[in-house]
């Protein structure tokens, strides 16, 4: 009766067991499966070098191929009797430009000249520019929020009265023009100070 219940009990232990020894061995061979693609392409990274190394032992057992990679690339030439010195005074003294084609001949330099462009004349048809005149704002000193200045402080601004630029003729030339002057005008009269005088008195007594 007891081995009849435990009979499923043993039946799983052992599906579990198989199933498990079987996944371990299907990582194993994963395991070896990469571990063989990596010698693979180790042999095939070998086999490689092996046949470049084996061309270029070929190509320098060629005299003839020597000479071309010499002629086409290195540009090598056995020394001559002229590039030996016997002395130091010939080695401060030697000059490069003496070999018969050791050197590349100097380069030319270009020399390129900036010219200034010339302004534009104007033309002559051109109307003349004619200046704004700005209408000048002057508070009034006499309202009652203003403050009260000394008469004695206080400087008469000055107007400038500009005139218009000599207009051009036909021809393009400048007519003589008159010489922009400027006119002194006082903005405030005498009774206006008279005014700002007595403002004043009357503020200083005030205070005392």
């Amino acid at each position: 009766m007891i081995a009849h219940r435990l009979r499923p009990i043993g039946w799983v232990a052992g599906v579990a067991t198989a199933t498990l020894g079987f996944y371990l061995v299907s990582l194993q061979v994963a395991t070896e499966r990469a571990a063989l693609e990596r010698v693979e392409r180790r042999i095939a990274v070998a086999r490689r070098d092996i046949r470049r190394l084996e061309t270029e032992f070929a190509a320098r057992a060629s005299l003839r191929q020597l000479e071309q990679y010499n002629g086409e690339v290195l540009a090598l030439a056995a020394p001559r009797a002229q590039q030996y010195l016997t002395s130091d005074v010939q080695l401060v003294a030697f000059d490069p430009r003496s070999l018969d084609g050791a050197l590349p001949p100097p380069g030319q330099v270009a020399l390129a000249r900036a010219e200034s462009a010339a302004p534009a004349p104007a033309p002559a048809d051109a109307a003349p520019a004619r200046p704004s005149f700005k209408p000048a704002i002057v508070e009034d000193a006499a309202r009652d929020d203003a403050p009260v200045v000394p008469a004695a402080r206080r400087v008469a601004p000055l107007q400038a009265v500009a005139y218009a630029a000599p207009a051009r003729g036909a021809a393009g030339r400048a007519t003589p023009a008159r010489i922009p002057t400027v006119e002194k005008v006082a903005m405030l009269d005498d009774s206006t100070l008279g005014e700002l005088a007595r403002r004043a008195a009357k503020e200083a007594k005030a205070k005392r």
